[in-house]
């Protein structure tokens, strides 16, 4: 067992790893999500078995154009992660309405409405959290 393992980010943002379709990093001691945003073709990210807590997805939205990274993705795999809060714009940064998969036994559609999964998250311990710019803007993403 390896004791200290390094993720190069920047390395798996590389242009010539833009058709990967598939990419698991599993118990490599991750703390929060990777931005991966060259990855366009990913269709399932597996980040199961690290120390995610917090899954923010601020680099993953593009403000000026309305863009979220990944728009292929159809599976994220948080399982064995102590996920507790998820950023609420989750559906606006994967338009692909992947399904999110917490553990064995849950699963989120990001195909139903917010209110849905927002429901989904709350069985399972998990708080859908806004920034505080939107709460500021008079936002609200609570249907």
């Amino acid at each position: 067992m390896l004791g200290t393992t390094t993720i190069d980010i920047a390395a798996l943002n590389n242009p010539d790893l833009s058709n990967i379709a598939a990419l698991y990093l599993i118990d490599v001691g991750l703390t929060e999500m990777p931005c991966l945003s060259n990855l366009a073709s990913l269709k399932w990210l597996c980040l199961k078995d690290n120390k995610i807590s917090h899954v923010n997805l601020q680099s993953y939205f593009d403000a000026e154009t309305g863009n979220g990274t990944m728009p292929k993705l159809k599976y994220l795999d948080l399982s064995r992660n102590p996920v507790s809060k998820i950023d609420a714009r989750i559906k606006e940064v994967f338009t692909s309405k992947p399904l999110i998969i917490l553990s064995e036994e849950v699963m989120v559609d990001l195909s139903l409405p917010l209110s849905d999964v927002k429901h989904e998250l709350k069985e399972a311990g998990i708080e859908l959290v806004e920034l505080d710019e939107k709460k500021e803007n008079g936002s609200d993403v609570s249907n």
